[in-house]
Parts: structure tokens; C-alpha cells; sequence
């Protein structure tokens, strides 16, 4: 491709390199580098200036980028999947936040972020297909430079302005800063800077610091500019620092903005944000580099290799935009407009790759009229191809779409996600409603809860049931307490026996109407609209990610009250329809196979039993008590759902506890929930101790009773044991090497085989068949059982032989010498083993015998290790 003729005038940094490489007759280099100009380093022996810059820049981008995911786990967030990420209680909390702050003691206030966020996201559309287009323009115009490049005084200018903002927002002190400009500041100066002109900014950061589109023609004070040998080592590390500190504040600023559920009514989450900025840095870096590249490199060679990149870089970022819907809260318009800009870039990437591959193929260097053609194809078939897309991606934006409408509309929606995302919201946000609505309210969670009891894997059933137990708690008047079984009374648990937190305040209970809450409507409503909206200043989420958006949902529903009520509304018929079919569904999830669910059905269960409006079954207050376990937010909640536990399996007969054991023992989700807990949670080692030694009476119970003529049913062991459950009982036990906890573990571990295997021999002895492979294959591999299997055989053997030994000694107290040869010889065995520094061992022993047991068999083994030693020949 021809570049410049030599006999045409150019003082474009671009045309005079390419002059300055191709040697072009005609062209003098002694006037050429008389002057100082980066156009001239390649022949004015400077060629390394041309390399210096952009290796320091990509250099500081990969070190930047890496050091902030180390520091902050900044794309830790890009593997979670698309549920994680649109939790139904976050998106509900921003509706929330958004619905409040919009309207601040009655004046609506506009937030000028989202118009500056959209404005940013629309320029991406063309921003992130402007390689391309640059490339195809260069190779159209044949002119060895690009096309509406800014002159050197403005890329100056944007340098010392974006320096100067950048400067007045992270150097200046805040406590400098007048109050009445500080929102200012935060929601106008800030996204100007790292939003709407970041790519602007780059770009006039970059050419000064390299020196390069026209930043050379401004000459400095001294009469010398950026190009000149003496100076030039000044400017890339100027560039460099510069580059450094916008970036890093980007990343930061973006960061803070990705954890503020004040922001706007969407957001994306900091990964994604993190991503986003990378990309579009990269963007600029990637220009200069190719404008470098060029100089040096064939055009179509530089073409193919970056239209190759783009393509990958913005398919990658298309495909996951339309799986995940990164865009949070109100999103339609920002995922769609997202999807537009990787489609485009995609479309404009594969397009040159295209035009660059019909010229290498064909050995031309020159823009014919067959690239002029499918140029304009490509042009005039974008418009159809942009429709397309966003009719593509408004399917999968709506499906997490929460639409900004009235409460009792979204109860209504058609889509289960938002009327989950309204059920939330109606915890977290108090308002005034009159008996009408309320009842409306009512009503609109009733039908959700018939038609999809399963949806969302039963969380739009779970926040509908926990919606409605607030209306219930806070609205109505008391009525007479429930009964799960109404028909078998007896088999419902009292009041009062849910074991207390020595961190929770006074039992719940429900709200009784105040003097003040029976003032008129209007003055309640006046009232409850100041503190709602005063209430949005509790919620405060620091610029660190130490606390998730989540804990701070769970915060705002474990409230005890609310702020005032009105008179309660009466408790009819319809009402208690509404009640009995919420227990009934709750009971129901508190059984699924769904965890999520079922922690909010644990939670809404224990609120009305311990406010005595509902009394649970035994069966039902020991999944409650496993699930709150590892649901709960405070460690004090956890170990008195522990407590709670313990008494419920104490109580009773021991045909009732079997039961129990059994109800409770072989649910899936129970034994990974208790086998979870004891992994990962910091409490007493006694609490372990009992939990542990309920899961061995269970497996032991499940072999007694799996057989045909037994009358309790046991299900198969691969239902309820699982492989998670083994791992988290082998870091309970990592934990504990020099306790009994190690010792109980093998047991544990041993018995869960031992079921397995139980059950599979009754399977085939009854279809006298071949049949699958036993879930004792797939628990723990062989090695890892055979070890631990003989761990426990070593356990065993010694305290038989412990035990041998205080059969005959211990009554008497006999002395190591009056003691049976055969039971000295058993002690003997035992010291060895504990001499090798078993410490489990001496623990488990510990565990199984009496203190005075304990004193007797020490002074026997102290014995033992004498009378070894004095054994011994003199050397």
C-alpha cells in the first residue's frame, strides 16, 4: 500500500515517520531532523522513542489491573452465575432506595448520574468499534494517516483539564469543599470525568505523553517541544504517572459506585464495572499501538491480526452481557445498549477482518471498487442487523427486568421474578396503606402463591409467604393461634420451648396499635412519609466490599417493628384462607430440595412460632432448628437453634426420639446443613460433640430399621448422604486432630459406609441382581476409607483392651505386678500405641472413660514405660 509520495508536503507525526522508514528518494533527512518532531525519531536516530511509551503503558495497565483484583478480588464476581447476580432481596432493596430518594419530603430529585451513564454507554457504541472503522478508513483513503484525528491543541487541553478535574476530586480534601457542592461533586463532576469523557480524557493523556497527533506543535516556554531529545524522557514519564493515577481512579471510583445502592436505579456489579473500564482502556492503548505498528508493520498484516482480537474480546463480552444481564435494578435500556455496542464491534471487527482478508488473498494493496461494494453492504445492512440485536436481547433483559411501577402492579406482573422483587420490597419499605390496599396486597400474594408454589426454585413462593407474614404481624388484629396439624394437636410443639439467644432482645411479638398510631390518616401518612424517606439515611454501605448488599437486605428484614400503624384490620375469613394456605406452603418449603428457599421458610417459621401465632410439629421445629444452623446471621442464632435442637431430640419417649431421628436425619439437605455447620462454624466444641453424636445414632438407626419387616421407612442412603457432606466432616476434622471431634468423625464416616453398603446388599439379595454402583463408591474414595476404616479398627482394638484391663484391675486396684500375664501384655500394646504420639487416640480414650478410670489406667501405663526402661541391657 503506498503511504505518502515523497514530493507531497506532510507534517503529520504519521506521514513523516513513513517517510522517514521508506527512505523515499527526494527526501532530505538532514532538514527533516533539523526540526524536533516525532515524526522524524525513526531517522534521527530515536527509533526506540517510538517503543519506549507503549510498553510503559501496557506495562503499568497489566500491573494496575492485577494489583486491584489481588488487593479489592476486583472480577471475582465474573464466575457467579446469572441468579447469584440478580438476587431477587438486592434488586428489591435498590427498588426500594430508588423509589425513596427520588422523592425527598415530597420534591422529586433527579439524580443527573443515570443521564450521564446512559450518554457514556450510547457513545460506546461507536467508541468500541472505532479501531475498526479507523483501519478500514485508513486502507480506503490510502493517505498513510487516520481520519478525524483532534489537532494538538485540543488533545493539550483535554490532558491539562482531565488533570486538573482529576485532581480536584481525589487530591483536594473533601472537608475543603463547600457542603452545597458537594453533591456536586459526587454526582456531576465524577461521572463527567471517569464516565462521559474517560475514553476523551485517555486519549489526550496518551498523545502528550507519547507525543504524538500534533502534541508536538505546542512548543514549551523554552521555545522546545515534547519531541525534542532533551525532553523527551520527561513527558512518557509524565504520561505514564498520569495514566497510572486516571486509571487506578476509575477502577476505584467505579468500584465505590458498583457497592452504593444510592446510585442510580441501575448498576452493574463491580466486576463487570472493572471489566468495562479495562476494555475501554484498552481501547485507547490499543489505537496508539496500532497507529505504532503501523510504521513498522505491513497494514494488512496489523489489520487481520487486530480485527482477530477485537472479534474475540467483544463476542466474549456479547455472550456473556446476554447469559448474565450484568445491568442490575432497572436495566433494560443499559443491557440493550450494551449488547448494541459488543454486536457492533463485532460487526465492525469482522468486516475488516473481511476487507483485509480479500486483499492478502488477491496480493492487492489498493482499495478496489469489490471492498467500496461490500463496504456499503455492510454499511446499509447495520441498521436491520442493530434491530435484530436489540429484539434479541430484550427477551433475556426483560427476564430480570424490575419495571419502575406501583407496588400492587408489580404483585401483579406477569413475570414471577418481579413479583418475588415487590414481595421484598414490601418488608423493607414501610408505608401507610388503608385496609382497601391492604387487603389488595393480600390478595395479589394469595394468587401468587397458587400459581407458582415451585418458581424461582420456590423463592417467589417463600418472599410471597414472608410478605404476607409481615402484612399479618403489622396489619392485622391478633387472632387465635394456629395449629400446623389441626387434627393431631399433640403433635404440635409448645410454646416457649425454642432455646433463647443470649444476644436477641425480648420475644418477638406482635404489634399493638399505639395512641399515636390511631391519629388520623392523613397526619399518619404526612408522618410516615418524613421517616421512610429519613430511614434511607440508615442504610450505609462503606466504599470497602466488606459488606455485601445481601447482609444488608437480611439486616433490614430481621427488624422487630416498624415504625407506626395504623388500626389493625379485622382478621375474617378471607384472611385466614389467605394464613392457613402460607403455613401450608411454608411447611412445604422447609422440606424442598431447595436451600435458599427454605432458609426463608425456617426464618418466616420461627418468627410466628416464637410471636405464638403458630405452633409448629415436632418434625417441622427440627428442620427449622437444622436449616438455622447455617442461615443464621448471628453465631448466638446459631447455637440456639443448636440448643433448641438438642432439646427437641431429649424430649419424649425413645420410640419418639427414633422417629425424630430418622424424620430429621434423612433429609439431604439436614445432614449437608449440620455437616456445613460444624465445618464452618466458630462455636464450642461441645456443640460439634452433640451434633456429631446425633448423626451417628441416626446412621445407626437407618441400618436397624432398613429392612423390609421395619415400621419406619428409610429411604435409600444416596438421597441423604452425599460427597459434599463427607468433605465438610474432613475439615471438621482438620480442625480438631487432638480432640475426640477427630475420633467421632471416623465413626461417622465409617457408618455412612457401612449404611451404603447395608442397603446395597439388601437391594441385590431382593432382585438377585447386578446393580448399579453403590454409593459407597462415590462418598470417599478406597484409600482415603481403608485409612480411616483402620483408624477406627485401632481405636476399637485399644479400648477393648483398656477396658480388659480395668475389668480385672480397676475393682481392686491391683498393681502392674499383680495383674495377668495376658492383661499385661494387652497394657503393654496399648502404651506402644501411645507412645507413637497418637493423640486422637488418647482422646477418644479420655472420652470413654470415668475420671477416676482415667487416674487408675495413667499409673499403670506409667508403670509399664518405667519397667520398659529399666528393662532395657546396659550398652
Amino acid at each position: 500500500m503506498a503511504l505518502w509520495n515523497a514530493s507531497t508536503p506532510c507534517d503529520d507525526a504519521a506521514c513523516l515517520s513513513a517517510l522517514c522508514i521508506s527512505r523515499a528518494p527526494g527526501v532530505n533527512l538532514t532538514s527533516l531532523c533539523a526540526v524536533a518532531h516525532s515524526g522524524t525519531w525513526a531517522c534521527c536516530g530515536h527509533a526506540s522513542y517510538n517503543h519506549v511509551f507503549p510498553i510503559a503503558l501496557w506495562l503499568s495497565f497489566g500491573c494496575v489491573t492485577v494489583w486491584c483484583h489481588l488487593r479489592t478480588g476486583l472480577f471475582g464476581d465474573l464466575v457467579l452465575g446469572v441468579h447469584t447476580l440478580h438476587d431477587i432481596r438486592t434488586q428489591a432493596l435498590g427498588v426500594v432506595v430508588a423509589r425513596q430518594k427520588r422523592v425527598i419530603f415530597g420534591k422529586v430529585r433527579r439524580d443527573p448520574r443515570r443521564v450521564l451513564l446512559l450518554v457514556s454507554m450510547a457513545y460506546e457504541v461507536v467508541g468500541f468499534s472505532y479501531i475498526p472503522g479507523q483501519l478500514l478508513l485508513y486502507q480506503f483513503f490510502d493517505r498513510g494517516s487516520f481520519m478525524g484525528q483532534f489537532s494538538g491543541e485540543l488533545q493539550w487541553a483535554k490532558c491539562v483539564l482531565g488533570t486538573a478535574l482529576l485532581v480536584v476530586l481525589e487530591v483536594w480534601p473533601p472537608r475543603c469543599w463547600p457542603r452545597s457542592w458537594t453533591s456536586a461533586r459526587d454526582k456531576l463532576l465524577a461521572p463527567l470525568l471517569y464516565d462521559l469523557c474517560y475514553t476523551t480524557v485517555l486519549y489526550g493523556v496518551v498523545d502528550v505523553g507519547g507525543c504524538w497527533n500534533g502534541a508536538d506543535d505546542i512548543r514549551l516556554p523554552d521555545g522546545t517541544n515534547c519531541a525534542d531529545a532533551s525532553r523527551f524522557w520527561l513527558f512518557p514519564t509524565f504520561g505514564t504517572l498520569l495514566f497510572i493515577a486516571f486509571y487506578y481512579g476509575t477502577l476505584e471510583y467505579k468500584r465505590r459506585l458498583s457497592d452504593d445502592i444510592f446510585s442510580v436505579q441501575f448498576r452493574y456489579h463491580a466486576s463487570f464495572n472493572g471489566v468495562m473500564i479495562a476494555v475501554r482502556t484498552a481501547g485507547v492503548l490499543g489505537f496508539y499501538a496500532v497507529e505504532k505498528g503501523l510504521l513498522e508493520l505491513d497494514a494488512l498484516v496489523v489489520s487481520v491480526s487486530v480485527s482477530i482480537v477485537h472479534v474475540f474480546i467483544f463476542a466474549t463480552l456479547l455472550y456473556y452481557n446476554y447469559t448474565h444481564q450484568p445491568c442490575l435494578g432497572v436495566g433494560y435500556l443499559p443491557n440493550n445498549l450494551r449488547s448494541l455496542s459488543f454486536a457492533s464491534a463485532c460487526y465492525s471487527g469482522t468486516l475488516l477482518l473481511v476487507v483485509s482478508a480479500m486483499q492478502m488473498s488477491t496480493g492487492r494493496r489498493a482499495w478496489t471498487a469489490y471492498e467500496t461494494i461490500l463496504a456499503s453492504v455492510a454499511t446499509i445492512l447495520y441498521a436491520p442487523l442493530a434491530l435484530l440485536v436489540w429484539r434479541w436481547n430484550r427477551a433475556a433483559a426483560l427476564r430480570y427486568q424490575v419495571p419502575n411501577a406501583p407496588l400492587l402492579e408489580l404483585l401483579r406482573h406477569n413475570n414471577l421474578r418481579v413479583r418475588a422483587v415487590a414481595a421484598v420490597s414490601m418488608v423493607l419499605e414501610d408505608v401507610v396503606l388503608d385496609p382497601v390496599e391492604i387487603r389488595a396486597q393480600i390478595l395479589a400474594l394469595h394468587a401468587t402463591l397458587q400459581a407458582a408454589p415451585h418458581a424461582e426454585d420456590g423463592c417467589v413462593a417463600a418472599y410471597s409467604c414472608q410478605a404476607l407474614w409481615h402484612l399479618w404481624r403489622h396489619r392485622f388484629e391478633r387472632n387465635k393461634p394456629f395449629l400446623e396439624t389441626p387434627k393431631r394437636p399433640t403433635a404440635c410443639w409448645k410454646f416457649g420451648c425454642w432455646a433463647h439467644s443470649r444476644e436477641s432482645g425480648p420475644n418477638l411479638a406482635l404489634l399493638e396499635p399505639t395512641p399515636h398510631a390511631l391519629a388520623s390518616a392523613a397526619t399518619s401518612r404526612m408522618s410516615m412519609r418524613r421517616t421512610s424517606n429519613l430511614r434511607v439515611s440508615r442504610f450505609s454501605i462503606a466504599g470497602s466490599r466488606g459488606i455485601s448488599l445481601g447482609r444488608l437486605t437480611e439486616q433490614q428484614t430481621c427488624r422487630n417493628g416498624i415504625m407506626s400503624i395504623l388500626a389493625p384490620v379485622a382478621f375474617d375469613a378471607g384472611m385466614h384462607r389467605c394464613a392457613t394456605h402460607a403455613i401450608d406452603t411454608l411447611t412445604s418449603l422447609v422440606r424442598s430440595r431447595y436451600a435458599k428457599a427454605r432458609f426463608i421458610a425456617a426464618k418466616v417459621l420461627l418468627e410466628m412460632y416464637k410471636c405464638r401465632v403458630l405452633q409448629l410439629t415436632r418434625d417441622s421445629v427440627a428442620f427449622v432448628a437444622i436449616t438455622r444452623l447455617v442461615s443464621s446471621p448471628r453465631l448466638a442464632d446459631a447455637d440456639a437453634a443448636a440448643e433448641t435442637l438438642r432439646r427437641l431430640m431429649n424430649e419424649g419417649d425413645g420410640a419418639e426420639r427414633k422417629r425424630l431421628l430418622l424424620v430429621a436425619f434423612t433429609d439431604h439437605l439436614n445432614v449437608l446443613h449440620v455437616t456445613q455447620a460444624m465445618a464452618t462454624t466458630e462455636w464450642e466444641i461441645e456443640i460439634s460433640v452433640m451434633l456429631l453424636q446425633l448423626l451417628t445414632d441416626a446412621l445407626t438407626l437407618c441400618m436397624v430399621h432398613d429392612t423390609p419387616s421395619s415400621d419406619i421407612a428409610v429411604p435409600p442412603p444416596d438421597r441423604f448422604l452425599s460427597k459434599a457432606a463427607v468433605e465438610y466432616l474432613v475439615q471438621l476434622q482438620s480442625r480438631w486432630k487432638e480432640h475426640r471431634v477427630f475420633g467421632m468423625v471416623d465413626h461417622v464416616l465409617v457408618l455412612m459406609r457401612q449404611c451404603c453398603e447395608h442397603h446395597a446388599m439388601r437391594r441385590q439379595s431382593a432382585n438377585n441382581a447386578v446393580l448399579p454402583e453403590p454409593c459407597e463408591n462415590t462418598l470417599m474414595g478406597t484409600r482415603e476409607y481403608n485409612a480411616v476404616l483402620e483408624r477406627h479398627r485401632t481405636r476399637v482394638k485399644v479400648l477393648t483392651s483398656v477396658q480388659w484391663v480395668l475389668a480385672e484391675g480397676y475393682p481392686s486396684q491391683k498393681r502392674l505386678n499383680e495383674l495377668s500375664p495376658n492383661t499385661r501384655r494387652a497394657l503393654e500394646s496399648v502404651a506402644s500405641l501411645i507412645a507413637l504420639g497418637d493423640n486422637d487416640l488418647v482422646a477418644y480414650l479420655e472420652s470413654n472413660l470415668s475420671e477416676p478410670q482415667r487416674w487408675y489406667l495413667g499409673g499403670l501405663l506409667g508403670s509399664v514405660v518405667y519397667q520398659t526402661h529399666d528393662d532395657k541391657p546396659p550398652s
